[in-house]
């Protein structure tokens, strides 16, 4: 009796993660973004935000002389290392990052008008479970940069909504606040 239980609990067991094994795959993209269109790739070093300029986009080899500003596209998805279990969320492709492009409303990319993103660095900062008040950093030992890919010539590009305006007194005034870096040369190759 005890032998046929364990028999059904292996068999409800094993149809469990097969259901949970092809649901995961169907979300697989099936084309990369990256196959239509042109593509430029950069890479960043740390986690902030960046400023791209008109020179940055003609250094990348853009012909901004006739580059329409709404049709700016930046994708990736951070440079950090990915995470040691299989279970854990990954993008499945790439990412399209919200941006805010300055001076797209004329239709050109003029001397003055930039994009700023929010782009992820290779290295993270992670707290630690059960101890919300620590964190520890996580060196990407792989690559000391992150790269993402720009493209002008796809269309339309996801830009940062403006929040509605807070028109309500301050109730709380923050005069200090912790921030963390880390010096880390990787100088031996063990």
């Amino acid at each position: 009796m005890i032998f046929k239980r364990v028999h059904t609990v292996l068999l409800l067991l094993m149809i469990t993660v097969l259901a949970g094994a092809q649901s995961k795959s169907s979300s697989t993209v099936k084309n990369s973004v990256l196959s239509q269109g042109t593509w430029y790739k950069f890479a960043i070093d740390t986690t902030g935000i960046f400023k791209i300029d008109r020179q940055f986009l003609q250094n990348l080899g853009i012909n901004t002389n006739e580059l329409d500003p709404k049709n700016i596209r930046i994708y990736g998805n951070g440079g950090q290392l990915l995470p040691m279990l299989n279970s854990s969320f990954r993008y499945d492709g790439l990412q399209e990052n919200a941006i805010l492009v300055s001076g797209e409303d004329d239709g050109s990319f003029d001397a003055n008008d930039f994009v700023l993103f929010y782009g992820k660095g290779p290295h993270q900062w992670k707290t630690i479970p059960l101890q919300p008040n620590l964190s520890r950093h996580q060196t990407n030992i792989y690559s000391d940069k992150a790269f993402y890919f720009i493209t002008v010539d796809n269309g339309l590009g996801k830009r940062i909504k403006n929040a509605t305006e807070i028109t309500a007194a301050a109730t709380q005034q923050v005069t200090t606040y912790n921030d963390y870096e880390f010096f880390e040369e990787e100088k031996t190759n063990l």
